[in-house]
């Protein structure tokens, strides 16, 4: 028998839904799950979806206002807090051509 490799990850997830009187019941989840090392981001999601809707059938049809999925490990000193390259404003782009999704900057 082979054995899976697990990731833990921390997700903070908040819902929102209509109370029967009016209203709207927002609620938030903050947590760890372990998850296989090869499922995708979607498939996180519905499974934690589908655990809160368990619970409570009431949020299966609830509005998504935040969802984050990170890995729960910090990195260790001196490593880089994130993976990904840091912002660099339009003005400063190494292409000299501003992102046409970034705000620009007017003189």
């Amino acid at each position: 028998m082979s054995s899976t490799s697990t990731i833990q990850y921390h997700y903070v997830l908040t819902l929102q839904r209509p109370l029967p009187r009016g209203g709207l019941d927002v609620t938030t989840w903050s947590a760890t799950v372990d998850l296989v090392a090869d499922v995708s981001r979607q498939e996180a999601y519905a499974e934690i979806r589908a655990s809160i809707a368990q619970g409570d059938p009431g949020w299966v049809s609830a509005n998504v206002l935040h969802w984050s999925l990170e890995p729960n490990a910090l990195p260790a000193p001196g490593t880089p807090a994130a993976p990904w390259a840091p912002y660099v404003p339009p003005t400063q782009h190494p292409t000299g051509t501003p992102s046409a999704y970034l705000p620009q900057q007017r003189g």
